[in-house]
């Protein structure tokens, strides 16, 4: 059967018009891979993957196409299971999982007691006494000023009769508090290596919100892929000239006066005009221009 185009009923057309755009616009699912130098600190590799592709599998092919070899898997607690972490291992990936405190492989007995023979050792964290007691491919550590802080705060909610809360529930729940286990196969890392890659992360789930909130690229409304990969490419040398700024707020120790942030709204208002083919900086604002000489900020 042969159908009128366009059809004789302008409604009809309509209802197409209407059907193609809510198709046209309909969101599709994409997954953003970032590697990230932790020394640097500094995104320095990025790849859009299908929303349906495996995730183990989109890591290794990323890590292939990167050409580095020494990276290291650092998930969160939600990744753990059993069929993962084998995946892990038949790809050849090097990993970091933290475990949920009520994991069945992770081995409490060192912190039942107020003795610390039970441990391994020790290290020193941002000033802090950190404990350690490896079993098998578990890590488990103590960090004593974060088991006094969550006891406070658990025994005050039971203070405060919330939900779920009770001190039978404290008791047995006490020996776990300021407790973080890691499961890796890095055989060639000691216990403060790990510790610290570890907490690289928070750096890498800020370097996100920092994507998703400063960059506003948290969607995209691209309907093709050299569109949506033109838009990423944008937006990753946004984000790295963010991260360069941060660097440089860090090195000059005014991060607790200025975010990037700031910056960005400050210089904002430098502006170039174009005389005589010849681009030139406009006048510059007195707090402005006395940002650039005191901190050294180029001005191109």
């Amino acid at each position: 059967m042969l159908e009128r185009y366009p059809p004789d009923d302008p409604r009809e057309w309509l209802n197409r018009a209407n059907s193609w755009s809510k198709e046209k616009k309909r969101p599709v699912k994409v997954t953003l891979l970032f590697i990230y130098e932790a020394e640097q600190k500094l995104p320095v590799y990025y790849r859009l993957v299908a929303g349906s592709i495996r995730e183990i599998k989109a890591l290794k092919m990323t890590l292939l196409e990167s050409g580095l070899n020494k990276a290291i898997v650092v998930t969160d607690k939600g990744f753990y299971s059993k069929e993962n972490v084998e995946i892990m291992g038949n790809e050849g990936l090097r990993y970091i999982i933290p475990m949920k405190r009520n994991g069945s492989l992770i081995d409490y007995i060192p912190t039942l007691t107020a003795g610390k023979s039970g441990f391994d050792g020790y290290f020193s964290f941002e000033e802090r006494v950190i404990w350690y007691k490896k079993t098998n491919n578990v890590w488990l550590y103590l960090d004593e000023e974060l088991k006094l802080a969550e006891q406070k705060d658990y025994l005050r909610r039971v203070q405060n009769n919330r939900q779920g809360y009770s001190l039978e529930t404290f008791y047995t729940k006490q020996h776990r508090f300021g407790t973080i286990a890691l499961l890796s196969g890095l055989e060639d890392k000691d216990a403060s290596i790990l510790f610290n890659y570890f907490k690289s992360r928070s750096a890498i789930e800020t370097m996100f919100d920092t994507f998703k909130n400063i960059l506003s690229a948290d969607r995209t409304y691209m309907q093709g892929d050299i569109e949506m990969e033109t838009w990423m490419f944008i937006h990753y040398l946004a984000l790295v000239f963010y991260y360069r700024l941060y660097q440089r707020l860090m090195d000059k120790d005014l991060l607790k006066k200025y975010s990037p942030k700031d910056l960005l709204l400050y210089f904002s208002q430098v502006k170039k005009v174009k005389i005589q083919d010849q681009w030139k900086v406009a006048e510059i604002p007195k707090k402005i221009e006395a940002l650039i000489k005191k901190y050294g900020i180029p001005i191109p």
